[in-house]
């Protein structure tokens, strides 16, 4: 029973530090001065395969790297990425950017 009480005390703490964190870090402001005003991939579709660092669910941040990208070189990020996924779900993340 310790054992148990002990765990959830563990798995209490640990989110709730996660959360935390997550909500005291500021999201990052890009300046006009940032962008790529004339980027050669200004308006292009760029397709985006990967687990929870892709996954536009926002899995443990406010922020995704492809949304900076979009922000800075003027994107249209199309996004496949899934929490969880591991290198045999990009192949089925790629059946579907292709259908």
């Amino acid at each position: 029973m310790k054992i148990k009480y002990l765990i959830v005390i563990f798995l209490v703490v640990v989110f709730s530090t996660r959360l935390i964190a997550q909500e005291l870090l500021p999201e990052i402001k890009i300046d006009t001065q940032e962008k790529t005003l004339q980027s050669q991939w200004k308006g292009k579709r760029i397709a985006f395969l990967g687990d929870s660092m892709t996954d536009p669910r926002r899995v443990g941040t406010s922020c995704i790297y492809w949304e900076y990208l979009r922000e800075l070189l003027g994107i249209v990020p199309v996004v496949y990425g899934q929490n969880g996924h591991q290198w045999n779900g990009i192949y089925n993340q790629a059946k579907k950017l292709n259908a």
